[in-house]
């Protein structure tokens, strides 16, 4: 089973691909004149920087990553309905090998909110089971891998996400690049041994991400990233910490955010909900231990054992 998370690993990947050629967009969806000014997308070079600048940073520094996600369940038979939200904080810290490529590292955590006060969930009383759960903060990384203009590198063999690039846009000095992926992976909480948390045999999502950005920002030589916003949509299986078991279905997430700097720019009450749950994620040089939903499922539930998770 892959480590990496869907979210952060199709925003790395993002960096990478290739995608469609803006010289190949159709003549009207490109803006002639000072939008373009400084920046070649003819030039593989110039398109690569301009993704990295876009996604992440030609420097060697951190980038920071806040976001708000919507979260909803479906069940088959019944009308969608609302979970709760989260609030995603993610930072990468990338740097230029001498070979020109970039390597970055990752680290992602999610405080989930109660959708009325916007406060962090403890326990959450879920809509379908009617069973009142622990709830567990969201947090991945770090992830580390290669960035490269033909490829991702991925250490090991985790390299269980391909990001496909969809066509770009450009319109009225702005740009958009679209990305998704789709992946399948054994259950890493196997159902006989885990069949409260298990969603069978198989972890499933579907991610689509999209970023946009300035062409002035981009084509500013004075910067070594360009402010960008994003939004994301994805459908997953079950969160283990909801106990779903067996049941059919699964969540549906709708977020949007926004990369900035320095840190400390971070609101101020967000701060707080995620230092009262995560702090790890303020203490990146300590965190070194791999972490994901399912580990911290399994050491919050301890060993599966005769078949059910226990405390």
């Amino acid at each position: 089973m892959s480590e990496i998370n869907r979210r952060t690993a199709l925003e790395l990947g993002a960096m990478m691909a290739t995608g469609i050629p803006l010289n190949a967009l159709a003549n009207d969806t490109v803006v002639a004149g000072p939008d373009t000014t400084g920046i070649n997308f003819d030039d593989p070079e110039a398109t690569f920087r301009a993704r990295i600048k876009v996604l992440g940073s030609l420097a060697d520094e951190e980038i920071y990553r806040l976001s708000t996600g919507h979260i909803y369940g479906f069940v088959p038979g019944r009308q969608v309905f609302a979970l709760m939200n989260i609030e995603n904080y993610s930072v990468s810290r990338t740097h230029k090998l001498d070979n020109g490529n970039y390597q970055a590292h990752m680290w992602e955590v999610g405080v989930w909110t109660d959708r009325v006060t916007g406060e962090p969930l403890k326990t959450f009383n879920n809509p379908v089971t009617d069973q009142v759960v622990d709830v567990l903060p969201y947090a991945v990384g770090p992830l580390q891998l290669t960035i490269t203009p033909g490829g991702i590198l991925i250490p090991g063999t985790e390299n269980t996400v391909h990001p496909q690039a969809l066509q770009p846009r450009v319109f009225d000095g702005h740009i958009w690049y679209p990305f998704e992926s789709a992946v399948n992976l054994p259950n890493p909480l196997p159902e006989d041994d885990w069949p409260e948390a298990s969603s069978g045999e198989i972890f499933s999502w579907h991610s689509v991400i999209v970023f946009s950005a300035l062409l002035a920002d981009i084509a500013d030589k004075k910067t070594s990233w360009a402010p960008a916003q994003s939004q994301y949509s994805e459908f997953t299986s079950w969160q283990p910490w909801l106990q779903m078991g067996h049941t059919p279905g699964g969540m549906m997430w709708r977020g949007y955010g926004k990369k900035f700097g320095p840190e400390a720019k971070i609101p101020r009450d967000i701060r707080k909900k995620i230092e009262q749950t995560i702090p790890e994620i303020f203490d990146r040089d300590n965190w070194t231990r791999l972490r994901n939903e399912f580990i911290d499922y399994k050491s919050h539930y301890g060993d599966a054992v005769g078949g059910n998770s226990t405390r």
